[in-house]
């Protein structure tokens, strides 16, 4: 099954996340045409900011049991043996940005003490040549992410500083949480997490505390002629933002696949139903 490219979902999907109770602040599924992005996607972030001059709209878009999907997915393609940014995208922090009405701005980045942010995303690479990564930005400033150590081939994955064991060629879900607190920040990560299970089911977690982990922006980069791809970037302030959980109007797929079927036009989820495995 296609994905199916609907260039108002993204303004239905933050209205529909708005109006359950959830707060998705920033957005990109990659619906752009397949070839070089050369214009804005999703919500959420900084005016006439796009991905940049290396950045790829590939097809098709990358799926995650129980997830609804939309779009291509984004390319990036290293260079020899330095590594670069290649797709890097500011987060509007606004005074009436999303994130700002969501209450986690602080210093023009997300990180307001007492707040939690849920991030998420899809990636996979096409070899395991080459340095690559997904991180959080503050401005120049590198704070934590998803990254591979580019010493082995094929290499792994390894998750805010901690080894995963699951080679860089294979998808995975990434999901990540950061609870911001007065001094030390705590992000807590997980892999592939089943989500039918919900919050309460994560299980085991990978963790670290960083002195700051405020940010404005999200990097993708790589290095060796590698290509890394990645997809579906969700920023919100809940486990039901960035994942989605079942309503009674929709439910998972009952075959657990997560295209959008065509003629829809609009992804939903009611964080109500969250953790119920229903």
């Amino acid at each position: 099954m296609k994905k199916v490219l609907h260039g108002i979902l993204f303004v239905l999907l933050c209205a529909v996340s708005e109006q359950a109770g959830a707060a998705l602040v920033a957005y990109d599924g990659f619906a752009y045409p397949t070839g070089w992005i050369a214009s804005e996607g999703g919500f959420g972030w900084v005016p006439g900011n796009q991905w940049g001059s290396n950045a790829y709209s590939a097809s098709p878009g990358d799926t995650y049991p129980y997830m609804q999907t939309i779009g291509n997915r984004i390319s990036c393609i290293g260079a020899d043996t330095t590594y670069t940014r290649i797709g890097f995208r500011a987060i509007d922090t606004g005074p009436e940005s999303l994130a700002a009405q969501s209450d986690l701005v602080k210093n023009e980045n997300i990180g307001n003490d007492g707040r939690e942010v849920w991030i998420s995303f899809l990636c996979t690479a096409s070899s395991g040549y080459g340095w690559k990564a997904v991180s959080l930005y503050s401005g120049a400033i590198e704070k934590r992410g998803l990254a591979s150590a580019g010493t082995a081939n094929p290499d792994k994955w390894n998750i805010l500083g901690h080894a995963t064991g699951i080679n860089v060629t294979e998808k995975i879900y990434v999901l990540i949480r950061i609870e911001y607190r007065p001094g030390d920040d705590l992000i807590t990560g997980w892999i592939n997490p089943n989500l039918p299970d919900g919050k309460d089911g994560l299980g085991v977690s990978t963790w670290t505390r960083v002195t700051d982990c405020a940010f404005d922006n999200i990097a993708i980069r790589t290095a060796g002629y590698d290509t890394l791809y990645v997809d579906e970037i969700r920023i919100g302030t809940s486990y039901e933002d960035v994942c989605g959980a079942p309503s009674a109007a929709n439910p998972y797929p009952a075959d657990g696949q997560s295209d959008v079927a065509p003629g829809i036009t609009t992804l939903t989820w009611d964080p109500v139903y969250a953790g119920t495995g229903a």
